[in-house]
């Protein structure tokens, strides 16, 4: 389970903001969506809060694509081999942040 608005951009603990999330996909999955999250484009001043929310909410891979990259790089898609521990276990040091 995962939260559809990350709770750094005010996302909550309701049952209508948490979703299944598989870390299992190709090239789309939660390793993907949280590195959207730590680049944070809010605190950057680079997007709005509403709008982060919004976009995230209504396609996150649209929003990955448009602020990111067109497809995520090999480093960011984990082998399926690795168990959802690893993505905290990597931290965040290996993401920029903007």
């Amino acid at each position: 389970m995962d939260h559809l608005i990350p709770l750094s951009l005010g996302g909550s603990n309701s049952i209508r903001n948490l979703w299944p999330q598989s870390y299992h996909t190709a090239p789309w999955n939660a390793y993907v969506k949280d590195v959207l999250e730590v680049y944070n484009l809010v605190c950057a001043w680079k997007v709005d809060l509403q709008t982060a929310q919004h976009e995230i909410a209504t396609d996150w891979i649209k929003a990955y694509q448009k602020y990111i990259a067109e497809s995520p790089p090999a480093s960011h898609i984990q082998p399926a081999r690795f168990a959802p521990e690893a993505a905290t276990e990597r931290g965040m040091g290996e993401y920029p942040v903007w």
